[in-house]
């Protein structure tokens, strides 16, 4: 085991009703990075984040975080699911969702004190949200409410985060604003893990990639993952073209 990853995967394989969704995914991530989480639909993605954070079982295999099992960490771990998997018709404003990523710190019966209530307006303010604090989640746009998510996160104040698919559906403004606000995180040596799916923006965002299918088919930096081989091999029968742009393009071989 390396005593300086953030995170390590051992042989990770995992299923839902018999079928294999992870076979035998290793890899190590050492502290200060933004990692990215690519591939295919239905390669894995969001299975391993679960499976790393302690939300779904797994056939076999080791998660140590910080040389711990998650459970040990979990106040240090901020997740934040895909917005499909949350209910957004549920009446809460937008200071009381932020609110709930210091619960960590309250206890079962705690109440938020002045410091929770500073923590949680910097964070509003942070992600640029501050003057919707009051506004029921339902009535905000989707990059909007994907902000206030990862308001949520930093409240917790959190070391690691995982964010699947956070860019899915959003305007580009509130990407911008998010993407930079991670790497600010990874500027104070914090590590962010990202479902993601623009290969085109992959190389300028993360510092390493994950490529699945399945398995782990490369993992590294941008350059080493985003080649035609290993796309190809990922995106089954795929062929990865470098445009005169440097953009990546995905087309049928």
């Amino acid at each position: 085991m390396s005593t300086d990853a953030v995170v390590e995967v051992r042989n990770l394989s995992v299923s839902y009703h018999a079928h294999r969704a992870l076979n035998c995914v290793s890899f190590s991530v050492t502290p200060g990075q933004l990692v990215g989480i690519i591939g295919p639909n239905g390669a894995g993605k969001s299975t391993l984040v679960k499976a790393i954070v302690g939300l779904i079982n797994v056939d076999q295999g080791e998660i140590n975080i910080w040389q711990q099992p998650v459970a040990k960490v979990r106040k240090r771990i901020a997740y934040v699911p895909q917005r499909n998997d949350i209910d957004l018709d549920f009446p809460v404003r937008v200071q009381d969702i932020v609110m709930m990523g210091r619960f960590p710190y309250l206890g079962l019966f705690g109440r938020p004190n002045s410091k929770d209530r500073t923590i949680v307006a910097n964070c509003l303010q942070q992600v640029g949200m501050y003057e919707f604090r009051n506004r029921q989640i339902r009535e905000l746009s989707g990059g909007q409410q994907q902000r206030v998510f990862l308001a949520r996160a930093l409240a917790q104040e959190a070391d690691l985060f995982f964010l699947d698919e956070p860019f899915s559906g959003i305007d580009l403004n509130s990407e911008s604003i998010i993407i930079n606000i991670l790497k600010k995180l990874r500027d104070q040596n914090k590590t962010t893990f990202i479902v993601f799916h623009d290969l085109a923006k992959a190389i300028g965002y993360f510092d390493s990639l994950i490529l699945l299918n399945k398995k782990l088919v490369a993992f590294g930096s941008g350059k080493t993952v985003l080649n035609a081989k290993r796309l190809s091999e990922a995106y089954q029968g795929s062929i990865a073209i470098l445009s005169s742009t440097n953009e990546l393009m995905m087309v049928n071989a």
